[in-house]
């Protein structure tokens, strides 16, 4: 049996949350400039997805501290590839 494809995606619960992250950004300029907008577009993302059999990971951003850490500690700049593998790690530690 075929294991089932994942996307772990990092997910923001309000305006104020998502403000907060995306200052954090390096690539801030190439996202939504507001969560109403960015909504919209994850909620895209998602129904494509799972219309091609992938399951989606909502993945809270509850600690904008860890995932500076992460990227401190992976060396890597806080960006789209970034909030991915956070989201990845997250949601692997989620299964354990």
């Amino acid at each position: 049996m075929d294991a089932q494809q994942i996307l772990a995606m990092l997910w923001y619960s309000s305006p104020t949350q998502y403000r907060s992250a995306r200052k954090l950004m390096a690539d801030a300029l190439l996202l939504p400039g507001r969560f109403s907008h960015w909504r919209v577009s994850a909620e895209r993302v998602v129904t494509l997805a799972e219309s091609k059999g992938v399951k989606v990971e909502r993945v809270a951003l509850d600690s904008p501290a860890a995932f500076k850490e992460f990227c401190r500690r992976m060396d890597i700049d806080a960006d789209a590839q970034a909030r991915q593998s956070y989201a990845m790690a997250l949601a692997a530690a989620r299964q354990k």
